[in-house]
């Protein structure tokens, strides 16, 4: 976060003052020498970042994947990422020119659709009380702390049955869910075990990155998309939206959820 100078105007009051505001920041990542791919994101995490984005675009499907990784700052704003991968991944997908994920990613800019690979089908034995789900949103809400100052992040954590284990915030939602799960694959945690919950609205191409990391569960305080439920219902993804005080919408997976009446 920085603080610059603004103007506020409240209820006809004029007020000249500095607000803190979330910094926006550019990460080129390099594969094997090549570049693969510039990320717009927000600057910290950002092993954890390089981490889960290749995991959740299947570039990779462990931490040993990669042999090493070296972030060398060019500026204030910017900075490059050197992937050295254990087998040249341009041999395995169709090459495509360097591309920008912004902060507003779209699916024709997503690697998941690109391939159109057929959704995986998530093998997990994990199953949650939906009072587990609300308390877990909640613990949640009263997280994050840039959200809080800026209200220019979007976040996401991911947790046991015990509690919240990662926590991130990203001015992209991706970004955030890419950071939570790269930071889980680095402290080696079993993603079957655990839980994702977001800020943001979960559309397709979130629910496709989440079943290709084997992540059983999203509950998110917002929308879902069609696109994100047809996915979810095909992996057997638990897919649950408008998670906010005593209420949540079960939309795929309900089998994960144990309902009020089902405690025994």
């Amino acid at each position: 976060m920085r603080e610059m100078d603004i103007v506020r105007v409240n209820k006809g009051l004029v007020e000249y003052c500095r607000d803190k505001i979330v910094d926006e920041f550019s990460l080129s990542l390099y594969l094997n020498g090549r570049n693969f791919v510039k990320l717009l994101c927000t600057p910290s995490a950002l092993p954890a970042l390089v981490y889960g984005y290749l995991l959740t675009e299947r570039v990779i499907a462990a931490k040993d994947d990669i042999v090493s990784l070296e972030i060398k700052p060019v500026n204030e704003e910017s900075s490059e990422a050197f992937v050295r991968l254990s087998r040249d991944v341009f041999t395995d997908m169709e090459e495509n020119a360097p591309r920008t994920v912004t902060t507003g990613l779209g699916p024709q800019q997503s690697l998941t659709y690109v391939a159109a690979q057929k959704a995986a089908h998530i093998e997990s034995d994990l199953r949650l009380t939906w009072r587990q789900v609300l308390r877990g949103i909640a613990q949640f809400d009263s997280t994050s702390e840039v959200f809080a100052t800026t209200g220019g992040v979007h976040s996401c954590a991911l947790s046991t049955t015990e509690g919240v284990c990662v926590f991130m915030e990203d001015i992209g939602r991706h970004n955030a869910f890419d950071k939570v799960l790269g930071q889980a694959l680095l402290d080696g945690l079993d993603l079957s075990q655990c839980f994702l919950l977001c800020s943001g609205r979960v559309p397709g191409y979130m629910a496709l990155k989440a079943i290709n990391a084997g992540l059983p569960v999203i509950i998110s305080r917002s929308a879902v998309t069609t696109k994100a439920v047809e996915l979810a219902r095909q992996a057997d993804l638990t897919l649950c939206g408008f998670a906010r005080g005593e209420r949540v919408n079960i939309y795929a997976g309900q089998e994960r959820i144990i309902l009020p009446g089902q405690e025994g």
